[in-house]
């Protein structure tokens, strides 16, 4: 939809504290795609940027799943977050000087983690733009409940055993 509407990319950061049900909304989404956990659609900010560069043009015109970004190198999450948003990745040569043709993408991504992007950026003594914060939008893990980004349990004894359901679900595709 995004060529469609003629939209860049952009991003969605569910931040919380651990237990929330981050990582199960990942499994969910990722589930609309294929098998919705690590071993499926599910991928980790712990990476490079070039890495990043290669995952994101591998899931073009799809959801681009990312979780924790506290295993991010906090150093890069601010380039990484623009790479993503802006979808192109980085020129490069090759072995005789010419251009390489670069990786381009057209990706939502959705992420999470305990700490925002400007939080994470902070630890290396960066400050996170408004542009990065845009293209990068928090939401707090908290539905105002008291279960984490559940507002109904759906006859689950607890948020976690319908957490528990909703990854198991996730991961049969």
């Amino acid at each position: 939809l995004l060529d469609i509407m003629g939209e860049q990319s952009g991003g969605f950061h569910i931040v919380g504290k651990s237990r929330s049900g981050k990582s199960t909304s990942l499994y969910a989404a990722g589930s609309v795609w294929g098998k919705g956990d690590s071993d499926g659609q599910m991928r980790s900010w712990r990476g490079t940027a070039n890495g990043t560069e290669g995952i994101a043009a591998e899931t073009s015109d799809t959801l681009l799943i990312l979780d924790e970004m506290g295993q991010a190198d906090s150093r890069e999450v601010g380039d990484i977050t623009y790479m993503l948003a802006n979808n192109t990745g980085k020129q490069r040569a090759g072995r005789n000087g010419e251009a390489r043709t670069r990786k381009t993408w057209r990706s939502l991504f959705l992420s999470t983690g305990e700490v925002t992007l400007a939080t994470k950026m902070g630890e290396a003594g960066r400050r996170a733009m408004a542009g990065q914060e845009v293209r990068l939008v928090n939401i707090p893990a908290d539905a105002g409940a008291g279960m984490g980004l559940f507002e109904a349990l759906h006859g689950m004894p607890s948020a976690g055993d319908l957490a528990d359901h909703i990854r198991n679900a996730a991961r049969t595709s």
